[in-house]
């Protein structure tokens, strides 16, 4: 898998808690060849995370940073859903989006219009820049 070479320690453990938790992790799967614009997603009912490496290359974005990123905020989705598929709890006044994540996060919201979608993404837009937070949220919910 491509890329595992541009992950930081931290998103590497963070892969290791994803398989104790029996999370497949795959690289480029077919939603990435269905949406061009998707860098990654949880699939609870197949217990899959899916990278979508080539997407992200595709983008312009530094590759190793969205990777890194994308894994994390994908992994902050299994750690809700070991939580009985609830947001983990961080208290919305402390997590301070930049204005893109705030466009993301609308954009993530309307595509996924579930019980607590907004809360869960604006988790997960939050923490992927925080790697140990992670860590902690899949060892404490999975």
């Amino acid at each position: 898998m491509e890329f595992l070479l541009f992950l930081t320690p931290e998103a590497k453990e963070a892969i290791d808690l994803l398989k104790q938790a029996n999370v497949s992790v795959i690289e480029d799967a077919a939603p990435c060849w269905q949406k061009s614009r998707l860098y990654g997603a949880f699939q609870k009912e197949k217990m899959m995370l899916i990278i979508c490496t080539q997407n992200i290359k595709r983008s312009g974005i530094k590759s190793s940073i969205n990777l890194n990123e994308t894994l994390l905020h994908e992994s902050v989705h299994v750690a809700q859903y070991c939580n009985k598929d609830k947001p983990i709890g961080i208290s919305k006044h402390n997590m301070k989006l930049s204005p893109m994540k705030k466009q993301f996060l609308e954009i993530s919201s309307k595509i996924s219009n579930k019980k607590n979608s907004r809360a869960k993404e604006r988790e997960a837009y939050w923490l992927e820049k925080k790697p140990n937070m992670v860590i902690s949220a899949l060892k404490k919910y999975c």
